[in-house]
């Protein structure tokens, strides 16, 4: 293991004992340390609204699995009316249901 894995991994095991987290959250999370990764950055690049700065994997993922389930939850229609609306500069007359594959 190199330096930075080993100062990954300790930043990861203070992580843990002031952080909780479900069973599939903390194998996420280790997962993502193991592959070279900090617990304060995340993989879709989200930063903190107010005072920049990347927020950690925990919240990005958490935010990711309840988008996931609120989309699933829709109907096809309501997710390509929620695509359209999402893309900026569309017109919802430029897509149909039907054309929207997810």
């Amino acid at each position: 293991m190199n330096e930075r894995q080993r100062l990954l991994e300790e930043e990861l095991r203070e992580y843990e004992k002031h952080t909780v987290m479900d069973p599939e959250e903390l194998a996420a999370l280790r997962q993502w340390v193991r592959a070279g990764n900090s617990v304060h950055e995340n993989p879709s690049g989200a930063q903190h609204g107010g005072i920049g700065g990347p927020i950690d994997f925990l919240d990005d993922y958490r935010n990711t699995v309840a988008f996931e389930e609120e989309f699933n939850a829709m109907s096809p229609a309501e997710q390509a009316a929620f695509l359209v609306a999402c893309h900026e500069g569309s017109r919802e007359s430029d897509l149909h249901p039907e054309e929207v594959y997810i």
